[in-house]
């Protein structure tokens, strides 16, 4: 192992059984890093600097730091084999050499916590610092955090502001990780391997390969490396995985149901795997201020003792689960699930397994009722003004179940999803056949984007949350990330699916400046490709009002897309060496999805290209591009694809606005 000499920043290298003890550094990479070569002629940086420093104060003579203590250029006399070796042997014992360390700093370069602030000012931007540092979505970082018994967090300027120990809440929050491991009340190796990989979800890496590489440790296996394998490094980590600890060692068991039993009053767990479910009606219902919760419903050993708590303390929501149990009852039902009272809030790890499978829940039960509590016959546009029609977690709960029956506030059946498909297809903006049963997976990410575009939540944070069964993904919940959510929703959807209509959104006309390929909010795609910029005398688009006449554009993409730390790699056809005057010098159109135009007089038909303007950043390394004009989207004939497009790989801003623009 070789290390630094604190004092005088001289190399050494030490045998296993001799290694001193040491303090070790955890960081995020930058262009001004010391490199082993640059370290051997004399040069330092101040980064380097202050951690000897900090290391000496510790009483540590020696230390680590990763950018300076491996060797990755060859030298004259070195072959590439003997590189090749150092650099796989650092990778396979990272994990060892952390765990090792006395201490660990953890530089967090993008923070920088104000001194000034008071106690609840400071925890609230310690906080928000961690949410959006760059160090918490790193790949290698994950290990850096786990393996070390000690690790102490410094902002840019070399202020400690708090411990792996000491802010074990708002880490594990952000991480996913236990907080006994965190203080290491617990080892790894305790939890099943199907929930660490679930730790490694949304860290992102420079290289493809990295991505596998550097999750070796905290799976206890090694591998050897091969930069040119690219996305294969991951299904080979996956291999060695199953090989060491079992084959279905990366199956996540699914958690009981939890239904309330109509007669007693009760909460029943049903296991999801090996027993059957009974059939139950659920509720979709809009929160009140006091809803009856997991704990109330408890509460008291018999139904009378339950019955009369409820009633004087919450008679409101008391009347609501009743009506909604007497009719589940008179249809034959002797369970119910209502999400206020059927998931244990007070547990963080049982509401996100309870979000992340609240789409299933509701596509299995046999029935779901609606109650709007603000319905009047008295208004024949009533339906219109009902706030459940408003509501971010209600669109799933339309859309999942087969029947969904529409009750008024005294439990009065107003209608059902089918025989009042055409009235909510209008308030709704939802294709009538997927009200009738249709597959809403089937249609394009931009169509089903549109479907929330009109829709609120409570919390900002639940815009993102309410939509991951309708895109069929999972991501941990994070309250207090604010709109990164929605942002990290749409990293998750690009992860597992090629459906360029992800990109086909509108901006706010006021608000036309360069950004990221990601859309800011669902409203984004409220208008759904109407918004179109086309030559003059080309055909109109037959549906420019309608996200679901999209064609996805198959097989021309040479690799799936890739987050990386260094922005979205992606490979998109774009217009190749040619200047778009109509939006500005350097600026190029990629294609991401197409469009049927209107039909001629002669009944010509042509497919439209559906295109995003895309500009290089100046001074980027690596070349990095950004949407320009993003209240725009662009459409070219089919025909000029041959001629004027060509696929290109490229990394794109996938979030937010250059750095010159903000």
């Amino acid at each position: 192992m070789r290390l630094i000499n604190t004092t005088t920043f001289k190399l050494h290298e030490f045998v296993a059984s001799d290694v001193p003890r040491y303090a070790i550094l955890s960081h995020s990479w930058n262009d001004r890093e010391v490199s082993f070569e640059q370290l051997q002629s004399g040069l330092k940086n101040e980064k380097m600097e202050r951690f000897c420093a900090q290391a000496r104060r510790d009483g540590l003579q020696f230390g680590w730091v990763d950018t300076f203590c491996l060797h990755f250029q060859k030298q004259e006399n070195e072959s590439d084999e003997t590189i090749k070796k150092e650099h796989e042997k650092a990778i396979n014992s990272m994990y060892t050499w952390f765990a090792n360390a006395e201490v660990c700093y953890a530089y967090l370069e993008d923070v920088d916590i104000k001194p000034e602030l008071d106690t609840e000012g400071r925890r609230n931007a310690v906080q928000q610092a961690l949410l959006s540092s760059h160090w918490f979505t790193s790949g290698w970082t994950l290990i850096e955090l786990i393996a070390p018994p000690r690790v102490e967090f410094y902002q840019a300027d070399w202020t400690k502001f708090g411990t792996k120990k000491s802010m074990r809440g708002i880490v594990s929050k952000i991480t996913g990780i236990p907080q006994e491991v965190l203080t290491g009340l617990k080892d790894r190796s305790q939890y099943p391997i199907w929930e660490r990989m679930g730790w490694a979800r949304h860290r992102m890496t420079s290289g493809l390969e990295d991505q596998a590489y550097c999750l070796m440790g905290l799976f206890e296996v090694t591998m050897k490396l091969d930069y040119t394998e690219g996305s294969n490094a991951f299904l080979r980590l996956r291999e060695e995985i199953k090989r060491v600890h079992g084959a279905s060692c990366l199956d996540q068991p699914a958690a009981p149901l939890r239904l309330l039993r109509i007669d007693s009053l009760t909460v029943e767990s049903h296991p999801r795997s090996g027993g059957r479910i009974p059939d139950y009606a659920i509720l979709s219902h809009t929160w009140d201020d006091d809803e009856i919760t997991f704990q109330d419903i408890q509460s008291g050993v018999s139904f009378a003792e339950r019955k009369k708590f409820l009633m004087g303390r919450k008679r409101l929501s008391y009347d609501k689960i009743i009506g909604c149990c007497e009719l589940a009852e008179r249809n034959g039902f002797e369970y119910v699930w209502i999400d206020t009272c059927c998931i244990d809030r007070t547990s963080s790890s049982e509401l996100q397994e309870a979000i992340c499978s609240m789409w299933r829940w509701y596509k299995n039960a046999k029935v779901c009722y609606a109650y709007l509590v603000d319905y009047t016959t008295e208004q024949d546009d009533s339906l219109w003004a009902c706030k459940w029609f408003g509501r971010g977690w209600t669109l799933q709960e339309l859309i999942a179940p087969e029947i969904v029956e529409f009750y008024d506030v005294e439990w009065s059946k107003i209608g059902t999803k089918a025989s009042l498909c055409m009235e909510i297809a209008l308030i709704t903006q939802i294709d009538t056949k997927i009200l009738l049963g249709a597959d809403p997976r089937k249609r394009s990410i931009a169509e089903r984007m549109s479907w929330a575009a009109s829709r609120a939540t409570s919390r900002l944070e639940d815009v993102a949350y309410c939509l991951m069964g309708l895109f069929d993904v999972n991501m941990p919940m994070l309250y207090g990330e604010g709109t990164r959510a929605f942002i990290r929703l749409q990293e998750e959807i690009i992860s597992r699916t090629e459906d360029y209509t992800i990109f086909a959104w509108t901006a706010d006309p006021l608000n036309n400046m360069p950004r990221g390929l990601f859309a800011s909010f669902p409203a984004d795609f409220k208008l759904s490709g109407r918004s179109f910029a086309a030559p003059e005398g080309l055909q109109k688009p037959r549906h420019g009002d309608a996200g679901s006449r999209y064609i996805r554009v198959n097989d021309q993409h040479e690799q799936p897309p890739n987050l990386t730390s260094r922005g979205l790699l992606i490979n998109l056809p774009r217009m190749s060496m040619v200047k778009v005057t109509e939006l500005g010098p350097d600026t190029y159109l990629a294609w991401i999805c197409s469009i049927d135009s209107e039909a001629t007089q002669d009944g010509t038909i042509e497919e439209l290209m559906i295109c995003i303007a895309l500009q290089q950043l100046q001074d980027s390394k690596p070349k990095k591009f950004v949407r320009l004009h993003p209240r725009h989207l662009f459409i070219r004939p089919r025909s000029l694809f041959e001629e004027k497009f060509s696929p290109r790989t490229m990394y794109c801003l996938s979030a937010g606005k250059p750095e010159n623009n903000q």
